[in-house]
C-alpha cells in the first residue's frame, strides 16, 4: 500500500492557465505522482523525477500528442499544485490531536 509522504504548502495561482493537483507517493516501485483531476499517473526514481514525468504526460495528454497524427506542436500551459492534506489523526496516545501545537 502507497504511503503518503509530506505535502506543499498551500498556493493559490492567478492565471487563466488550467491548474491540475497532484499527490506523490511512495512505492514499492519507487515514487509515484498522480494527477487528481486528471487520472494521470507517473513513476520516477526520485520524487522530483516522478513530478517530472507526470509533467511531460500531462502535457502529452493535453496537446493530443499520443493521437496517431499529433497537431502542430503548440505548447499547452497549465499549473501543477501538490494536493494539501493536514494530517487528520494523532500518531499514538499521548500525542496531541492533530492540527494543535504542543
Amino acid at each position: 500500500m502507497p504511503r503518503q509522504i509530506g505535502v506543499a504548502p498551500d498556493v493559490q495561482v492567478e492565471s487563466s492557465m488550467s491548474t491540475y493537483t497532484y499527490e506523490v507517493v511512495s512505492t514499492e516501485e519507487g515514487w509515484l505522482a498522480r494527477c487528481l483531476e486528471l487520472g494521470v499517473e507517473a513513476l520516477g526514481g526520485t520524487r522530483g523525477s516522478a513530478v517530472a514525468r507526470l509533467r511531460r504526460a500531462l502535457s502529452d495528454k493535453l496537446s493530443g500528442s499520443d493521437a496517431v497524427a499529433p497537431p502542430a506542436a503548440v505548447p499547452i500551459a497549465f499549473d501543477l499544485v501538490e494536493r494539501v492534506q493536514p494530517p487528520s489523526e494523532p500518531f499514538g496516545p499521548g500525542d496531541s490531536p492533530a492540527g494543535s501545537l504542543q
